[in-house]
C-alpha cells in the first residue's frame, strides 16, 4: 500500500515539474519574440521658468543616444517635438514654449533616439503660466504726495509703502528743455527727487510674478498732477 502511495506522489511531482518547465519555456519564447525593451536615458533634471503666456524650459541630459525631446501638457492633448542639440552634459538646453494657456500646467518630458524608436520613461514637472487674468489684478504703486517747484523744476515724490512682487516703477516726464525723460525707480525707494521736471508726469509699476520669471508685467501708465 505504501509503495502505491509513493508511486502516485512521484507521478504528480513529475507532472508538476513538466508543467512548470512548459510555462518557463513559454515565457522565454515570448521574450525572444518581442525582444529586449531598450529605453533612451531620460532627462537628468529640468526646470520650468514662468512667463507671459509662455515658459522657458531648461533641462540637462547626459545620454548621448537622446536626439529628440517630446514635451506634453494638458493631459497630452498638446505637445511639441524638439531636437536635442549636442552639448556638454553640464550645460543646460533652453527652449521657449509659446502660446500656452494661463494657469498651472503639468509637463511630461520624454527623450527619443535619432530613429524615433526608443523612448525614455517620463520626467514630470510643473510650472505656472501668467497672462491677461494676472495682468488685470496689478495695481500702480501709490503716491502719498508730491511737491513740485515750477521755478526750479524740482519734484519730490513721497511713495506710500511698497507693493508685493513689484520690482519698481517707470517714470516719464518732459524736462525743462522740452526733452522726454524716462527713469526707473526701484521698489525699495521711498522718496524720489528730480530737478528738471516741467510737465507731463506719468508712471507705471513693474511686476515679476515669480523671482525666476522670464517676463515682466506692466500696469497702464497713470498721469500725475503736478501740485
Amino acid at each position: 500500500m505504501k509503495l502505491k502511495i509513493l508511486f502516485a506522489y512521484n507521478f504528480v511531482a513529475v507532472l508538476f515539474l513538466l508543467s512548470s518547465c512548459g510555462d518557463i519555456n513559454e515565457l522565454h519564447d515570448s521574450y525572444l519574440q518581442h525582444g529586449e525593451t531598450i529605453y533612451t536615458g531620460k532627462i537628468d533634471s529640468a526646470v520650468v521658468l514662468s512667463g507671459n503666456k509662455r515658459v522657458l524650459l531648461r533641462y540637462w541630459v547626459s545620454d548621448i543616444k537622446a536626439a529628440k525631446l517630446q514635451v506634453y501638457w494638458l493631459s497630452r492633448t498638446d505637445s511639441i517635438l524638439l531636437d536635442i542639440p549636442v552639448k556638454p552634459e553640464s550645460v543646460p538646453v533652453e527652449v521657449y514654449i509659446p502660446d500656452l494657456p494661463e494657469g498651472s500646467l503639468y509637463f511630461e518630458l520624454f527623450t527619443l533616439n535619432k530613429d524615433m524608436i526608443n523612448k525614455s520613461i517620463a520626467y514630470n514637472l510643473g510650472g505656472n503660466v501668467y497672462g491677461d487674468k494676472y495682468l488685470v489684478t496689478l495695481l500702480n504703486r501709490t503716491i502719498k504726495n508730491n511737491v513740485f517747484i515750477p521755478l526750479t523744476g524740482k519734484l519730490t515724490i513721497n511713495w506710500l509703502g511698497t507693493v508685493e512682487k513689484s520690482i519698481g516703477c517707470d517714470i516719464e516726464y518732459t524736462n525743462i528743455t522740452g526733452g522726454k525723460v524716462k527713469k526707473r525707480v526701484p521698489t525699495t525707494e521711498n522718496v524720489t527727487i528730480y530737478t528738471d521736471v516741467a510737465r507731463d508726469l506719468k508712471y507705471r509699476t513693474l511686476y515679476l510674478p515669480e523671482k525666476t520669471a522670464i517676463d515682466t508685467f506692466y500696469t497702464v501708465y497713470k498721469s500725475v498732477p503736478l501740485n
